[in-house]
């Protein structure tokens, strides 16, 4: 089949800005570059250039040995895009036993049977055979490239697992992005499968806009995350407190509880031993916080500096009473250095129904204040 020269324009757009979604992503995440996001993108400009190569020598006998190795190409880069989605979704859920090593190269085989298939085509014509005018076409065994989307399709089921499972908005409408995210790529591959004799006339395409979406989303996140502790910041938490505050108001019934805390004689740390031990004492604390907040089904961010905050799941007086000694006894045992132990301030307002968010931060502060000057007095005694 010819393809045009607009549709080949279309698909070098495609690859421009993937390209540039793809360098923005790398800039991000320095210097860890070698993320499963970053691959995805890279997987896609390459088979979308396999796919111009495809157009451009497709229909030339002369080229059939080129035909095929871009079709075996073609088929490997979109099967491990697929692997690379997945395994972004298991990274980014919250079931820690699926990240094992293990069981993410286990993950890897229906990745490895399409390209042993693509590979073995090139002799017995399984998945795709090309004909004497070199033109390439579906094999008998061509249904066996659907073995792509049994990672799409794992990824979209797992994050409407998680989607249903999120507490908070802001993590349901990511879920719920990711979930999406296969629909656009299988429609159009239905579609192509019924009226193209190739398939591949709009498939990256859909990949593109798909990878699009996925990328705004993504930049959403990044704002409200933050970046040094990796919990989510300051707007972050404002946004989930509205959210928190308007649900409240909806159904009458759900309650929560607000904790402010901050290192006891942070800037002692910054002024002695320098800003980058500053910076590790605050990347230990996000850690803990974040796995004691966890276990008590709350959330944990950084509002800046020194300052942290945890929103509980419900308003139980006594589990969250638990909670704040459970931080402030954890935070305490957190190996930083042999002359230094850090030590939070914990400030805990109980949400009314009826005060607004800036009332709720101003209570909760009150009462950090309230334990910091309790701690001053006892140390002043001595």
């Amino acid at each position: 089949m010819n393809h045009s020269w607009l549709y080949i324009e279309s698909q070098a757009l495609c690859i421009l800005f993937l390209a540039v979604l793809f360098f923005y992503n790398l800039r991000y995440w320095k210097p860890n570059i070698l993320n499963y996001l970053s691959g995805i993108y890279l997987l896609t400009i390459v088979a979308t250039a396999l796919d111009i190569c495809r157009a451009t020598f497709g229909g030339n006998p002369d080229f059939s040995w080129v035909l095929h190795i871009i079709t075996v190409l073609y088929s490997c880069a979109l099967a491990f895009a697929g692997y690379f989605w997945f395994c972004y979704c298991i990274d980014q859920s919250p079931f820690s036993f699926l990240k094992n090593k293990t069981l993410k190269l286990l993950f890897i085989l229906p990745a490895l049977i399409v390209c042993a298939l693509a590979i073995i085509s090139v002799h017995t014509g399984w998945l795709y055979y090309i004909d004497d005018a070199g033109h390439s076409h579906h094999g008998k065994f061509y249904f066996l490239q659907a073995l792509d989307y049994f990672y799409v399709t794992a990824a979209s089921v797992l994050s409407f697992i998680c989607y249903k499972r999120s507490e908070f908005e802001r993590e349901k409408r990511r879920f719920l992005v990711f979930t999406h995210f296969i629909i656009l790529p299988i429609c159009l591959s239905i579609i192509e499968t019924i009226w193209s004799q190739n398939g591949l006339l709009i498939l990256s395409h859909a990949i593109f806009l798909s990878m699009l979406i996925l990328f705004v989303n993504d930049q959403h996140h990044k704002i409200l995350i933050d970046n040094l502790t990796g919990l989510p910041n300051r707007y972050g938490m404002d946004v989930a407190l509205q959210n928190r505050l308007s649900q409240t108001k909806r159904d009458g019934k759900i309650k929560f509880s607000l904790l402010i805390g901050d290192l006891d004689e942070f800037k002692k740390i910054n002024d002695t031993w320098g800003h980058l031990e500053g910076d590790r004492a605050l990347i230990m604390t996000a850690n803990t916080l974040s796995k004691i907040s966890k276990q008590y089904g709350a959330t944990a961010y950084r509002m800046g500096g020194d300052e942290f905050a945890v929103i509980t799941s419900n308003g139980d007086e006594e589990n969250n009473r638990a909670l704040c000694a459970k931080i402030s006894d954890a935070v305490s045992a957190i190996p930083f250095r042999d002359d230094f132990t850090l030590s939070m301030s914990l400030g805990r307002e109980n949400y009314d129904g009826s005060m607004t968010v800036i009332e709720l931060l101003h209570a909760a502060d009150e009462k950090l204040y309230q334990q910091k000057a309790e701690k001053k007095k006892k140390i002043n005694s001595f």
